[in-house]
């Protein structure tokens, strides 16, 4: 464990090499090292955790299609981490002591429960940065393999939905809808146009991103889930002109 740190920097190292040199070049080395990563222990979270996915999920860049094989071993992981919901702590509030709780690891945030008056949620910071960097590892698994990714896309879905409500990091949400946007891409890149899988992805996603749109308060969530959302239609509307149906009635939309 005392070496975690230096494993990792190395596994950073290797992955960004490969990104230097490209496809072509790195394609020899990429299995034997694809290897190495998925036989090191690590365990499910921590600092080696944290670089052995982007690591894996760098060499995806380069690799693309070639990757595929690998998925099976890496994104189970990442859907894990995304979907963990981290453990909460309610405590009494007292605004003489307040403090945000950084410096421990612990972020607060300072609530109104109804009958109690204020209290204090205790959250580890590094269980919402396993969650978030789960989920922008999916994000870029997506975004670099899109229809390759499609076997995972409905997994995907089934954490990445909910956490367009995850109160505790506005990133989260945020991420959510831009990851949303990437597995529409990948659903409508690895379906021929007879599929009706875009249509069903599109139902899903659409009215729960609009809602969160609608709800969220933070100004670059707002931004973020805006982008989101254009990022939707424009996917919609380039596979409805290549000939996959594909779209939303306005009866089922939200109303602002």
């Amino acid at each position: 464990k005392s070496y975690a740190l230096l494993r990792g920097k190395a596994m950073e190292c290797v992955a960004l090499i490969g990104q230097a040199v490209g496809k072509d070049a790195f394609y020899t080395d990429a299995k034997a090292v694809m290897d190495i990563l998925l036989c090191h222990d690590t365990g499910d979270s921590g600092v080696e955790m944290q670089y052995l996915t982007q690591a894996c999920v760098r060499i995806a860049s380069v690799l693309q299609e070639d990757f595929v094989t690998y998925l099976p071993l890496i994104v189970p992981k990442l859907l894990h981490q995304a979907a963990t919901k981290p453990d909460v702590v309610l405590v009494d509030w007292n605004e003489a002591t307040n403090d945000d709780g950084d410096d421990d690891g612990i972020q607060e945030i300072v609530v109104d429960v109804p009958g109690q008056g204020k209290k204090k949620l205790q959250i580890q910071t590094s269980a919402l940065q396993d969650k978030e960097l789960g989920l922008n590892m999916i994000y870029q698994l997506a975004l670099d393999l899109r229809g390759s990714f499609l076997p995972y896309v409905e997994p995907a879905l089934q954490v990445i939905i909910p956490l367009l409500q995850f109160e505790y990091l506005d990133t989260v949400r945020m991420l959510s809808g831009l990851s949303l946007a990437k597995l529409l891409d990948a659903a409508i890149a690895g379906s021929d146009v007879s599929s009706a899988t875009p249509q069903h992805v599109l139902e899903l996603i659409f009215e729960p991103l609009l809602t969160a749109l609608i709800e969220e308060t933070d100004l670059e969530c707002i931004v973020g889930l805006s982008e989101a959302v254009a990022s939707v239609l424009e996917a919609a509307r380039n596979a409805a002109d290549n000939g996959v149906r594909i779209g939303i009635p306005l009866s089922h939309l939200p109303t602002v």
